[in-house]
């Protein structure tokens, strides 16, 4: 019965550091999933842009809401009825877009659109 005793000792002292290790790697964990959560709740902002001219949408994207889908959605919002003849499917866009995601800073996403188009959204007063 007296071998039981250190063994038990020993057992516990294991037990301790193991759990100080695990407490250790949730902390860290925690911290990176707190950092995650504020880079996607930053704020992107959306330009539309042609030739000298720029144009800011209304109100900025969450980086978590940033897609491509999206995107199109509120760009249709700007003048609703009016159809945009331009297409996204463009590699720029796609590496623009990726940056954006990606990066670790609020970030402005600059789309170029054909004058026609820029025309149509705001006009010949902007």
């Amino acid at each position: 019965m007296e071998f039981i005793s250190p063994f038990a000792d020993i057992l516990s002292i294991v037990s301790a550091i193991v759990a100080f290790l695990a407490w250790l790697q949730a902390r860290k964990i925690n911290r990176r999933l707190d950092t995650e959560e504020k880079r996607l709740g930053q704020p992107i902002t959306i330009i539309l842009k042609s030739g000298d001219k720029k144009q800011e949408l209304p109100a900025p994207i969450q980086r978590r809401f940033l897609t491509r889908a999206e995107l199109l959605g509120r760009l249709g919002m700007v003048r609703p009825g009016a159809r945009m003849n331009y297409s996204l499917n463009k590699k720029e866009f796609f590496e623009d877009l990726d940056a954006v995601l990606n990066g670790t800073e609020a970030m402005t996403l600059v789309i170029e659109i054909p004058d026609s188009d820029y025309q149509q959204l705001y006009g010949e007063d902007k």
